[in-house]
């Protein structure tokens, strides 16, 4: 299986440091900022069970954890995006259905499916 890089750089694309890999086929969305140090973004495995996966950095993207890992028949196999309204309220769209966190991305409740 193919390994997927999330890279970063800091001087403009000269040079790009790899600082996540999975081997899982994603998804990813666009990362949210919290803080300058603090990131959360979410990916899906596509096609392989549809799980989504939320990580956060605290170190500005240079290390990434996942701080939650769950599987919902509601949602689909794409994580279209993310957004947070404060450092602990967020919502994430997945394949037209819509979920909500309370707690910066540790849980999530499923809110409906949206048209």
């Amino acid at each position: 299986m193919t390994d997927f890089n999330l890279m970063k750089t800091v001087n403009g694309g000269l040079h790009w440091d790899t600082v996540l890999t999975d081997s899982s086929l994603l998804w990813w969305s666009d990362p949210v900022y919290i803080s300058h140090q603090e990131i959360i973004m979410a990916q899906t495995t596509y096609f392989i069970g549809d799980t989504i996966k939320v990580y956060k950095s605290i170190d500005g993207g240079d290390s990434w954890n996942i701080i939650s890992k769950f599987y919902n028949a509601n949602i689909g196999n794409t994580v279209d995006q993310l957004t947070l309204t404060d450092s602990l309220t967020g919502y994430l769209l997945s394949f037209g259905s819509l979920l909500k966190t309370t707690d910066g991305g540790y849980t999530w409740s499923f809110i409906k499916s949206v048209g």
